[in-house]
């Protein structure tokens, strides 16, 4: 992955080669190959560290944990996290839906049983999803209090807590049968269809969106929110040519009903897109740190 660092300024990201402690392609179940994550700890410190799970975006479809944004969301490490890169089974291999939402809650299980093993905190674990990472660090941040949308046998440790203590949701679908309206509102390039042959919803569900609507309400985030859910924080570009940034919106707003808006992080960004860079750099990275400093650290 060497490429992707190229011509980018070392202030905004971090190699992974770079990090002294890491350990790599640690299998957390084993029901796909996919199972798999990285652990990356600061240079210094004995922790217990809180921990931030980053999961890269692509459609259901790319990607993996050492793609995506992770080079930026490493320099949390700078700030005294351990970042945990999450890789979850693809649509590549057929449908897999709800599977990546339960691999989650497994890979947060795991991190809990080896705790010590690796140094980690395990009462302040938050996660960090891009797009379609985003929908299912949603999805887990939701329903962990729950029970649902969850295998408690995948990956074993069925004793330990698959809750999140904190969310940081990019650009993520909220409301998938609502993309393509509000698409047409907001953007100025043309997006990709929800549905149809190939599209990424079809391609999650093994089905057009409108064949499959037990399934499509049972993937939405809205269809979740109660006064039970963690602290969230929301990111979103009003020129976002993907996932309609109307979706943060309304979701953020029945979050601050259903948990108050002081557990509500919510900020949009005017003219950036799906997937801008931008989102990562600067005070907007500060901003997301400091909303993990609020719920994740003593």
């Amino acid at each position: 992955m060497a490429h992707f660092f190229e011509d980018i300024p070392y202030d905004v990201y971090v190699r992974p080669a770079d990090i002294a402690r890491r350990w790599v392609d640690v299998t957390y179940a084993d029901r796909t190959p996919y199972e798999k994550l990285d652990i990356y700890l600061p240079d210094e410190g004995d922790g217990p560290f809180p921990v931030i799970i980053d999961v890269h975006g692509g459609g259901w479809y790319l990607g993996d944990k050492g793609a995506g944004f992770l080079g930026r969301v490493l320099r949390a490490l700078r700030r005294g996290y351990a970042v945990v890169s999450f890789s979850y089974t693809l649509t590549k291999v057929g449908p897999v839906w709800p599977l990546p939402v339960q691999e989650l809650k497994a890979a947060v299980r795991f991190l809990r049983a080896h705790s010590k093993e690796y140094s980690l905190d395990p009462d302040a674990i938050g996660a960090w999803g891009e797009s379609a990472g985003a929908h299912i660090v949603m999805l887990a941040g939701l329903t962990g209090p729950l029970g649902s949308l969850d295998d408690p046998a995948l990956g074993g440790n069925p004793g330990r807590s698959p809750c999140l203590q904190a969310v940081c949701e990019y650009y993520g679908p909220t409301d998938l049968s609502m993309m393509d309206t509000y698409l047409a509102e907001c953007s100025d390039r043309p997006g990709l269809p929800s549905s149809g042959p190939g599209a990424p919803a079809t391609l999650l569900f093994g089905a057009d969106m409108d064949r499959v609507p037990e399934k499509v309400g049972e993937a939405d985030p809205m269809n979740y929110i109660t006064d039970r859910a963690p602290p969230f924080a929301v990111r979103h570009g009003t020129n976002d040519d993907l996932v309609p940034f109307q979706q943060g919106v309304l979701f953020a707003e029945a979050l601050k009903k259903a948990i108050g808006p002081e557990k509500v992080d919510a900020r949009y960004y005017d003219g950036y897109y799906h997937a801008d860079a931008r989102l990562y750099d600067g005070a907007i990275f500060d901003g997301v740190i400091a909303f993990f400093d609020r719920y994740l650290k003593k």
